[in-house]
C-alpha cells in the first residue's frame, strides 16, 4: 500500500512538471513574438506656409429673374420656346390669338381716316368763313352791306376755327387709339424680357390668359449670384485676408461644381 502512493506522488510531480515547462515555452514564444520589427513610413518635417481652405455649400440664383407675364388677355395658340433652353432677350416665347387685336387696329385705322376726312372739312369751311369775312368787312365798313351780316360771318369764322380744333382733337385721339391697336397687336407675341434661361411654362396652349397670368420665368446666368451662408468668425477671418493680401474678397472665394469642376 506505501509503495502504491509513492509511485502516484512521481506520476503527479511530473505532470506539474510538464505543465510548467509547457507555459515557459509559450511565454518565450510570445515574448519572440512582440520583439519582432513592425515596418513603419516614416516622413520629414519641414516648416513652410500652407493655404487655409474652408469649404461651404452655395445655392446658385440668376442675377436677374424675370417673370413673363402677357401684356393683353386671350387665348395662347403657340409656345414657341422649349423648357430649360437658353433664349434671348426680346425673343418670342408664347403667341396669343392675334385675331381680336387685328381686328381692333383695322378699326381703329379707319377711324383715323374718317376724323381727318372731318378734319379737312371742317378746314374747308373755315376757308370759306374767312373769305366771306375778308370780303365784306370792307363793305360794310362803307356801309354797303348791313353790319348785322359782318357780325354774323364774324361768327361763322370764329364757330368755324372752333370746328377745326376739334376735328384736330378727334385725330389725335385717334392716332393715339390706332397706337394703342398696334400695341396691342404686338403684345399678342409674349416675349422674353432679358437673355438667359427659360423656365417651365405654367400655361399651357389653349388657356385663357391676362395681364395677371405668369405663363413662366426667364433667369439671366450671365453674370449670376451665388448665396452660401458661413459663421461670424469665417467672415471676420476672411476680410482680415482680405485686408492682409491687399486684394477683394472674390479674388479669395472659388467656385466649384458639385461634380467637382472648377466654375467657369
Amino acid at each position: 500500500m506505501p509503495y502504491s502512493l509513492s509511485v502516484t506522488g512521481v506520476t503527479l510531480l511530473a505532470a506539474f512538471a510538464l505543465s510548467i515547462t509547457a507555459c515557459y515555452s509559450k511565454e518565450r514564444n510570445a515574448v519572440a513574438a512582440s520583439s519582432t520589427a513592425v515596418p513603419v513610413d516614416a516622413v520629414r518635417v519641414r516648416q513652410e506656409n500652407v493655404p487655409l481652405v474652408g469649404d461651404w455649400v452655395g445655392t446658385l440664383d440668376g442675377f436677374v429673374n424675370a417673370q413673363i407675364q402677357p401684356q393683353v388677355s386671350g387665348y395662347l395658340v403657340q409656345q414657341r420656346y422649349r423648357e430649360g433652353s437658353p433664349v434671348g432677350k426680346d425673343q418670342i416665347l408664347f403667341q396669343i390669338d392675334p385675331r381680336p387685336f387685328q381686328a381692333a387696329l383695322d378699326q381703329a385705322e379707319a377711324q383715323v381716316k374718317q376724323v381727318k376726312s372731318q378734319l379737312a372739312q371742317a378746314k374747308t369751311q373755315r376757308n370759306l368763313a374767312q373769305i366771306n369775312l375778308k370780303r365784306d368787312t370792307p363793305l360794310a365798313q362803307a356801309r354797303a352791306i348791313a353790319q348785322s351780316q359782318l357780325d354774323n360771318e364774324t361768327q361763322q369764322g370764329e364757330q368755324a376755327d372752333a370746328a377745326v380744333a376739334t376735328a384736330e382733337a378727334a385725330v389725335s385721339a385717334a392716332e393715339a387709339a390706332l397706337t394703342t391697336a398696334k400695341l396691342n397687336l404686338g403684345f399678342t407675341e409674349v416675349r422674353s424680357l432679358v437673355s438667359g434661361v427659360a423656365g417651365q411654362a405654367s400655361m399651357q396652349v389653349g388657356n385663357l390668359v391676362s395681364p395677371q397670368s405668369v405663363l413662366t420665368s426667364a433667369s439671366q446666368l450671365d453674370p449670376i449670384k451665388v448665396y452660401f451662408s458661413i459663421s461670424d468668425a469665417e467672415y471676420l477671418a476672411l476680410i482680415d485676408r482680405v485686408h492682409a493680401v491687399g486684394g477683394n474678397l472674390q479674388s479669395l472665394v472659388q467656385l466649384y461644381e458639385a461634380r467637382g469642376g472648377g466654375w467657369e
